[in-house]
Order: structure tokens, then sequence, then C-alpha cells
């Protein structure tokens, strides 16, 4: 791949890999020598590194179904003890 002396040019990421994060953008520049800048800094070497995503575990994803539970269990146990008071006072 040739480049022009004097030019700047910026290497994008446009498709990410899946897993991964995107890539931070590159700001290429070019001097008149035909020395190369990354970033500003003088490399032989011009590296775009694609970091793999944290795949966090499930922690406490199962709750859901107890609470509905205890939801149930609670509004039984409140209707049954409210129809036994209105027996009582029948």
């Amino acid at each position: 791949m040739y480049l022009y002396t004097g030019h700047s040019y910026l290497l994008k990421e446009t498709k990410v890999p899946a897993g991964y994060l995107q890539a931070e953008d590159i700001k290429i520049e070019v001097d008149a020598d035909g020395n190369v800048k990354a970033n500003g800094k003088n490399t032989g070497k011009i590296e775009m590194i694609d970091m793999k995503t944290m795949v966090l575990p499930n922690t406490g994803g199962g709750m859901t179904p107890w609470i509905v539970r205890y939801i149930v269990m609670a509004a039984g146990m409140a209707l049954f003890a409210f129809s036994r008071r209105r027996k009582d006072f029948i």
C-alpha cells in the first residue's frame, strides 16, 4: 500500500468481529521525508488491535420465578386470613 507524503490518513474499523470491541481510530501522518507517525508517534509498524468483550457471569438471574412465587404465596395467605376473619363475624 502506498501513501502520499505530506498527507494524513485515518485508519478506522468499519466492521467489528462478533465478540470484540471496536478498535480505536488511528491517525496516520506521512511527512515529506516519508516518515510515518501513528497517533503522533514514530512507528515502523501500525497495528489495529481488537479487544475481546468480557462475558459477565450470570449472578442472580434466576430470582424472578422465586419472587413471583413468594408474591403469589403472600397473596394467597392474605386472602385465606381475610376470608377466615369474615367467617368469624358472620
